[in-house]
């Protein structure tokens, strides 16, 4: 997707999402949107998390770092810790339950039980019948405070470089998995398009 397309995409996006949140209520304002991040701010995300960023999320964070009230009452917390520290905060203390949890059920999280773990998957979640995430090794960029999280799995890159983007909950697990950073914001606009339209 070429950056005209991609700031279109955001753009069109922004302005479903000011729109249903003005349906909730008539008294919403349209939130100042975030400064681009800087490449100096990117780079500084590669370090944090060792691993190169998807080239689509790369592209997004150029055009606005994070995104408060994003989707499903998620926010994208950008490159930039600062920014969102709330966010931050938020995300490091849900995947610490996630790690206890997972121990107090699993055992010590060895590489060779997490890989099992993984590779065995849950009959529980449809979506996580062939492989079930352990979430405090995957890149967690966005929360909804309330044990939801958005995450890039390292393990699932494609040959362009994007990763696959899961959101998640605590307890109820993988609700959707889309093929990268782009992919998801096409997919939640499809999904706003489709709720205006009911």
């Amino acid at each position: 997707m070429d950056d005209e397309s991609y700031r279109a995409l955001v753009g069109e996006l922004r302005t479903a999402l000011a729109k249903s949140t003005a349906g909730k209520d008539a008294t919403a304002s349209i939130p100042a949107w975030p400064l681009p991040a800087r490449n100096e701010d990117i780079e500084a995300w590669e370090c944090r998390n060792g691993e190169s960023m998807s080239p689509s999320y790369r592209t997004f964070l150029l055009i606005q770092d994070g995104w408060p009230d994003y989707a499903s009452d998620f926010t994208i917390a950008g490159a930039l810790p600062a920014r969102f520290e709330a966010a931050w905060r938020d995300i490091r203390e849900t995947v610490e339950i996630e790690r206890e949890e997972w121990r107090q059920s699993f055992g010590e999280d060895t590489p060779e039980a997490i890989a099992r773990y993984e590779r065995e998957g849950s009959g529980l979640n449809e979506l996580e019948t062939d492989y079930s995430p352990y979430v405090p090794d995957k890149i967690c960029f966005g929360t909804d405070f309330n044990g939801g999280l958005l995450f890039f799995d390292p393990a699932r890159r494609s040959r362009r470089g994007e990763m696959q983007v899961f959101r998640w909950y605590v307890g109820g697990g993988t609700q959707a998995i889309f093929e990268s950073f782009a992919a998801m914001l096409r997919a939640d606009l499809a999904e706003l398009k489709a709720q205006d339209d009911a």
